[in-house]
């Protein structure tokens, strides 16, 4: 096996996540004591804001790895590899929110969807998958 052309891990656990839940929190804080915001506002404010939460304190572990043999992706406790051969093509759509979805696609045509948090920079995703020979397709502004 050789080197990996792409080694890609990453955790909820970053400065600008700290930041802005840092910023968001302190903001409700000054609307409820300043403005005189209703306590319920606030607390709707601060229930949004649990999911970033959770995710920053248990700083989730997530990544994706591709060398000349498998691509193999992991996210919290989800994990998944396909041996490139068994790989019919990869298909990249850019959502209304101009994400970009990543999606494994097998000859039976089966579908493994790659998590959003494991995926890299998508050119560069795309262009090792080029470099090793794997057909990608590019779809634009879809719902899923």
């Amino acid at each position: 096996m050789s080197a990996p052309l792409i080694d890609h891990q990453t955790t909820g656990r970053t400065v600008l996540a700290a930041v802005v839940l840092v910023g968001v929190y302190a903001g409700l804080v000054i609307l409820w004591r300043v403005l005189n915001l209703y306590w319920v506002f606030v607390l709707i404010g601060m229930l949004l804001t649990l999911p970033a939460a959770w995710e920053f304190g248990t700083a989730k572990r997530s990544g994706l790895r591709l060398d000349d043999k498998m691509l193999t992706w992991f996210s919290g406790r989800r994990s998944a590899e396909v041996a490139l051969h068994r790989i019919d093509h990869v298909r990249f759509d850019t959502r209304l929110d101009l994400s970009i979805k990543v999606t494994v696609v097998l000859p039976d045509k089966r579908k493994l969807r790659i998590p959003q948090d494991s995926l890299p920079k998508h050119p560069a995703l795309k262009e090792a998958l080029d470099q090793l020979g794997v057909k990608t397709t590019r779809g634009h502004l879809t719902w899923g």
